[in-house]
């Protein structure tokens, strides 16, 4: 593990934010990124009983912070083709006990982030971003099975 403190892994951290177009205060740099979800996690603040929507092929790493904060992991489906979480995946696994989702990028295909981002907000649920496999794809909208991605948003900018 690196550590976060040490100025080459910060001086790293800020560097790679800039690159995915991310605001440097709503970022931040965890390696591996199981911490980075360790964070998350808590930050959401979770209570016993509340929920975290996580996508199947999630390494465990992601779960064990779900737990660890008192939180229930609930898996759902992806997009087959892509590995990419969708809103059509994501639903069914939707409950009143759900706090979060984590969204899963997938190879450089960030899938429908925009329509998972407007349902969750419309939901008041928190929208955690896995962009851990997907790190440096095109810096803008990938065009894939002809439909835009992403509308000119960088793959794992923080919402």
């Amino acid at each position: 593990m690196i550590n976060l403190f040490q100025p080459r892994a910060k001086s790293f951290g800020a560097a790679f934010v800039g690159h995915r177009g991310a605001a440097p205060e709503r970022a931040v740099f965890a390696d591996p990124a199981a911490s980075g979800m360790f964070l998350a996690a808590g930050a959401l603040g979770l209570q016993e009983g509340d929920e975290v929507v996580l996508p199947a092929p999630s390494f465990l790493a992601a779960a064990d912070p779900v737990r660890a904060h008192g939180g229930r992991p609930v898996f759902c489906d992806v997009d087959p083709g892509t590995l990419s979480s969708t809103w059509e995946g994501i639903e069914p696994a939707v409950t009143e006990r759900t706090r979060a989702v984590v969204a899963l990028q997938y190879g450089g295909y960030p899938g429908d982030m925009e329509r998972i981002a407007e349902r969750c907000r419309a939901l008041g649920i928190v929208l955690i971003e896995d962009a851990a496999r997907s790190a440096a794809p095109p810096r803008r909208s990938v065009e894939w099975r002809g439909a835009e991605a992403r509308r000119g948003v960088p793959v794992g900018a923080v919402r």
